[in-house]
């Protein structure tokens, strides 16, 4: 980890710092949305898909989680986070790689700005949603709970799709029967993250 920590200091590299200087707000984040469905963290498997700086990551490992698994395809994140002693990582793409995880091996997986619902609202992919979703579900214990919060392309000032509830996206989300959570102070933002969807898998 230090001489990981080396070459950050000399490559200087943008996203990573920026994500970094943002971890106490990703921690409010994460912590937001465990209290707010009332989730234990102890003996969870717990998956993030995109863990960035990887707050989500060392929450769970404070809060005594089982296992704790990741998929990131960016150099530096995926290295901070595999260099962490509590996890184990997959230096995978998040829509090709999941069938190479382990199935039915997660009681908890967390989805944020990993991917844009644009990207699936614009071309029309729906059924590229639905496959995606089957894979993600495959990975799921009975028992599991599954959070996702998608983000929206915007302008600083207007997101480029304003209605987050009427679209290809979300339809299909409702039909695979993920709920739309209420707002979550910390957690949701008016731009990018206005929308979470969230599935218990024992129900």
């Amino acid at each position: 980890m230090e001489e990981f920590l080396r070459y950050v200091e000399k490559a200087n590299p943008a996203t990573f710092l920026d994500y970094k200087d943002k971890s106490n707000k990703k921690r409010k984040d994460f912590n937001a949305v465990i209290d707010y469905l009332k989730i234990d963290l102890t003996g969870q498997n717990f998956l993030d898909i995109g863990p960035g700086y990887g707050d989500a990551l060392d929450i769970c490992y404070e809060g005594g989680a089982k296992s704790i698994d990741f998929i990131e395809i960016d150099p530096f994140f995926f290295t901070f986070n595999r260099l962490k002693p509590f996890t184990k990582g997959y230096n995978l793409d998040r829509f090709r790689g999941l069938k190479k995880l382990e199935p039915g091996k997660y009681s908890l997986i967390w989805v944020k700005g990993a991917f844009s619902a644009d990207l699936f609202i614009k071309m029309k992919l729906v059924l590229r949603l639905s496959v995606w979703l089957a894979n993600l579900e495959l990975l799921a214990s009975p028992l599991a709970k599954i959070i996702i919060c998608p983000h929206w392309r915007h302008d600083n000032y207007v997101r480029r799709i304003e209605d987050v509830y009427h679209n290809y996206f979300t339809r299909i989300m409702l039909y695979k029967g993920y709920k739309i959570l209420p707002m979550i102070k910390s957690h949701n933002d008016g731009l990018e993250y206005p929308i979470t969807f969230y599935k218990d898998m024992s129900v």
